[in-house]
């Protein structure tokens, strides 16, 4: 009778071990197929870079309507933004909705965008130098061509 007692209680033991195996098995798997499903990107959401670029012109656009307070005008050009991209409002919205779930994610891209703007703001204080140097040396010419004008008189 003590062997068949034994014998039980192992043979429970080795139920629940293996009823805890299979469970934790159950839970792994489980587990795994959320990570990989998470990282499929529904088919309306844009991707990484033309929604930084998005991010970027938006960014540009709303500083532009924060200075000139003109809203109507900053919403046209939005628009024409948009449509440049073939993309809706709503289509960025729910894009940058699915893309701020992933914080760490969403600073990088924010951080590519902040770049960018960096990028874009030195190449038009280059550009904007340049116009500067062009209208002082215009100016100048204008001057030298007075003076010149001013002798044979």
């Amino acid at each position: 009778m003590k062997l068949s007692c034994v014998r039980s209680t192992r043979n429970r033991r080795n139920k629940n071990k293996t009823g805890r195996g299979a469970l934790f098995m159950a839970g792994a798997v489980s587990l795994m197929l959320l990570i990989t499903g998470c990282g499929d990107r529904p088919s309306d959401i844009l991707d990484e870079d033309t929604y930084i670029n998005l991010l970027v012109e938006i960014h540009i656009l709303r500083a532009i309507d924060n200075r000139f307070e003109d809203h109507q005008k900053t919403m046209s050009i939005q628009e024409s933004v948009l449509s440049h991209y073939g993309v809706s409002i709503e289509q960025f919205d729910r894009s940058h909705h699915y893309y701020m779930q992933d914080t760490e994610a969403q600073r990088d891209r924010i951080s590519k965008a902040r770049t960018r703007l960096n990028e874009e703001l030195a190449d038009l204080n280059s550009r904007l130098m340049v116009l500067e140097r062009e209208e002082e040396e215009k100016k100048e010419e204008e001057v030298v061509e007075e003076r010149e004008e001013q002798e044979e008189i």
